[in-house]
């Protein structure tokens, strides 16, 4: 039975030193817990650490690119006279030399309405007929269409593919009404996409920006060389923090102060 005069806990407020919240909200003293545990703690906090910075480095460079990108398009509206009346579509800017892409894509967020039930039910009524005379392999492509993906949505692609299909049935027509009723916009979603070639006489080569196609970048030290790694992860920080108006000074302090390092300028006292 629950003790409803049990004071509520305030998840917010860090444990007190030398004890750990479990799930239900008890202190635990760090000597009874099991080191595979506070060593499954300690690397679930460090991935946390660093990919909460990494989610808000990455909505920045999202606004700014995006404010980047509108703003010349401003510029580029009103040096013809003319005022940009809506930020619709895609842009596409390229650099002189040919060889940097930067695009801003568009795309809708689509959802499967309940129209897609009489969808399914025509294809099934016609593939009934059609067994002796359609071919195993247009069966199988119809069916897939219908199929749900591991999340238990259908695809708007593959549904979508079966429009541009032509089968002489007067019934496909409804199917293919059928199916358009059915997808129904619910949000649009923006996409920056980079591309870079080494010159203009070469393919596009995306770069990727999601985690799961990441890869290291030119001249990036090697995931072994510590030392590599940290400089370039303190000066690409040092950088951010430059474009965001911290002046250079406040930056080196700031370094300074987050490695337990006196700055040069403060004089040394006596221990």
């Amino acid at each position: 039975m629950t003790d409803t005069n049990a004071p509520a806990i305030d998840w917010t407020e860090p444990p007190p030193r030398g004890y750990v919240r479990d799930a239900r909200g008890n202190l635990v003293h760090e000597s009874n817990v099991r080191p595979r545990d506070r060593d499954t703690d300690a690397v679930i906090d460090r991935i946390h650490a660093f990919g909460e910075d990494l989610s808000a480095q990455i909505w920045r460079y999202r606004t700014h690119t995006m404010d980047d990108v509108y703003g010349l398009a401003d510029r580029i509206v009103n040096d013809y006279g003319a005022a940009l009346g809506g930020r619709r579509g895609n842009i596409t800017l390229t650099s002189i030399d040919g060889c940097r892409r930067v695009t801003l894509a568009k795309a809708d967020y689509v959802d499967v309405g309940p129209e897609i039930v009489a969808a399914q039910a025509l294809l099934e009524e016609c593939l009934a007929e059609w067994t002796k005379g359609a071919s195993r392999q247009l069966q199988a492509l119809l069916r897939q269409a219908f199929e749900p993906a591991a999340d238990g949505r259908l695809s708007v692609t593959k549904l979508m593919a079966l429009r541009r299909i032509r089968i002489e049935d007067p019934r496909w027509p409804r199917f293919q009404d059928a199916i358009a009723d059915a997808m129904r916009p619910t949000g649009r979603a923006q996409y920056i996409r980079l591309h870079r070639r080494d010159t203009p006489a070469h393919r596009w080569v995306a770069i990727p920006l999601t985690i799961a196609a990441a890869e290291r970048p030119r001249g990036a030290p090697d995931a072994t060389d510590a030392e590599g790694m940290l400089r370039a992860s303190v000066a690409r920080q040092c950088r951010a923090a430059r474009a965001s108006g911290v002046c250079q000074g406040r930056v080196r302090e700031i370094v300074a102060e987050a490695c337990r390092v006196r700055p040069a300028s403060e004089p040394a006292t006596g221990e």
